[in-house]
């Protein structure tokens, strides 16, 4: 195969600890399976001496499949972990079988609310239970509320024993945990690690007490697409490695995938000083492109991929990413209208199913768009409280920004970007401040024209809202949930800064009224606007409810 003169580096060197910063498109997984067949084939080393850890099991197919080979030892950490523990390591001594099953976070989630019940625990925010035991497992702490959820976390640990269960975090910790013990315990010659820049303190652990004396590493991955740090990403992993191991650092800098105009946008998102070097022309300007609300959208993004389809696009190189999940809901109500084939992705076991399907447009979150890419990419809602969400830490705003570059640099030849100027709740009208980095030269501004009779259109608007919004009155048994759902989404998201606009009162004049509720008790009102009434609760935080379903009383 033909490497360029940064990819034969990489493949070629030899250091003991080798990190590379691969650019995006830069053909890290090519240089990761000729790295592994160089060191098999050329040097000799067996490949079951080599263990290969992934992130995901897609990335771990991919480099099954293009080694034609497949084994225990290449896979994600979690499924490596589960080998080790089942076939190589004295399992016994901590009280488990061999024959231990793998507890899914639902499980274990129904399992903590049974103890809870058993044992009358006072867990506060139940409804965030699973991201509390999450946060916990990958940081070893969680935010003290003052109550029972270190017991409960004792408690559950002592039944999932007993039930000879392990969660995904205890396949980690128990292996971390009895290689510690066993130094004698035959470490692998190389351990070759994908995305590295999404290790966390756990995996960073298994990392360290996998390596041996003798044991080389050599890790790929891209600093500027750290996008899971609330889920325990290690802050700055190469820094961190590169300190405990004196590790040699190599560069990926060219870019094969976007056109020279996406990669030149991408590069005001990028937070390393790597260069993109790209390899192709410079293509068609970037489009901004303003819409009254999402409805509009919709139906202009079903006339516009109709149109494509119709030169010759096949559905599945058309993407749309957008930053929460509910937002794909108009989008499939009026895709479906209008007879055009897409498809969702979905989470499932806490990850973003991103297998691509043939023959239908992809709609998905900016997170699940992490190592895919297409042809044709819209990025919808960039108004400031959607893209970016409303961060309050610099971590979290720069967290935003390189989701951000993410969403960009999966595109290939076309990218269009959008913005609201009547958004909904919690976000703000008019283009977005991503917007603003855009360089005049690389883009086109245009507003959304009409794509039918008025009239029409607007009937069709009216039905399609009501159809939505019954579904979510049918679809939620009560406010609580509708509530919790609009608002986390499955995904962490930054507590709500504050908009002030017309709809809204200011803080201030809400200092004086206390409120009940059935199920968060007594709090105050912090504002309201003719849909919504945000509460601060004394037990149970901020929320922000749908006036129509509150449930609340005035004391």
């Amino acid at each position: 195969m033909e490497l360029n003169e940064y990819q034969k580096a990489a493949v070629l060197d030899e250091s003991p600890v080798c990190l590379v910063r691969a650019n995006v498109g830069s053909g890290k997984t090519t240089v990761l399976i000729e790295k592994i067949r160089y060191f098999h084939e050329k040097k000799g080393v067996p490949l079951e001496r080599m263990t290969i850890l992934t992130f995901t099991n897609k990335a771990a197919d991919e480099i099954g499949q293009r080694l034609q080979e497949s084994g225990n030892n290449i896979g994600t950490f979690h499924s490596v972990a589960f080998h080790l523990l089942q076939e190589e390591l004295p399992l016994e001594e901590l009280g488990y079988a061999k024959e231990f099953e793998v507890c899914l976070p639902e499980e274990e989630l129904q399992l903590a609310e049974q103890l809870i019940a058993e044992q009358k625990l006072k867990i506060k925010y139940k409804n965030r239970l699973q991201k509390r035991l999450e946060e916990f497992y990958a940081k070893g702490k969680t935010k003290d509320y003052k109550d029972d959820f270190l017991k409960l976390a004792e408690l559950l640990t002592k039944e999932k024993k007993r039930q000879n269960k392990m969660s995904y975090e205890d396949l980690l910790k128990n292996t971390v945990l009895l290689l510690k013990r066993h130094p004698e315990f035959k470490r692998p010659a190389w351990i070759i690690i994908d995305e590295i820049q999404d290790c966390d303190e756990r995996q960073l652990e298994m990392i360290q007490e996998l390596k041996g004396p003798e044991t080389r590493i050599f890790a790929v991955g891209d600093p500027n697409q750290v996008i899971y740090s609330w889920r325990g990403s290690v802050f700055n992993i190469f820094y961190r490695l590169k300190a405990l191991y004196q590790a040699k650092e190599l560069s990926l800098p060219v870019n094969y995938r976007s056109s020279g105009t996406i990669l030149k946008a991408a590069a005001r998102f990028q937070e390393t000083g790597m260069a993109l070097e790209g390899t192709r022309e410079q293509g068609e300007k970037i489009t901004i492109r303003n819409h009254y609300d999402p409805f509009q959208e919709a139906l202009y993004l079903a006339d516009k991929i109709k149109g494509m389809h119709a030169k010759g696009v096949p559905y599945e190189e058309i993407a749309i990413f957008y930053r929460l999940q509910s937002q794909s809901e108009t989008l499939k109500k009026v895709f479906e209208e209008e007879k055009v084939s897409c498809w969702v992705s979905q989470k499932e076991d806490g990850q973003e199913n991103t297998e691509k399907l043939e023959n239908a447009v992809n709609l998905m979150t900016l997170h699940a768009s992490k190592g895919l890419e297409f042809s044709h990419v819209f990025i919808i809602g960039v108004n400031n409280g959607l893209i970016p969400l409303n961060p309050k830490k610099e971590a979290e705003e720069e967290e935003e920004r390189r989701l951000f570059y993410v969403g960009l640099t999966r595109a290939k030849e076309s990218l269009e970007l959008s913005y609201y100027t009547s958004p909904g709740p919690r976000v703000l009208p008019g283009p977005g401040r991503y917007l603003s980095y855009f360089p005049e030269s690389l883009v086109n501004r245009t507003s959304a024209l009409e794509m039918r009779d008025r009239k029409e259109a607007a009937e069709h608007l009216q039905n399609l809202k009501r159809m939505i919004l019954e579904e979510r009155e049918n679809t939620f048994s009560s406010e609580p949930e509708l509530a919790e759902a609009q608002k986390a989404e499955g995904e962490e998201i930054y507590k709500e800064a504050d908009l002030t606009g017309e709809n809204l009162r200011t803080e201030t004049s809400f200092a004086s009224r206390r409120v009940s509720h059935l199920k968060y008790g007594q709090g105050s009102v912090v504002s309201e606007d003719e849909n919504t009434i945000t509460v601060n609760f004394d037990d149970y935080g901020e929320k922000e409810l749908l006036k129509a379903f509150s449930m609340l009383e005035e004391l």
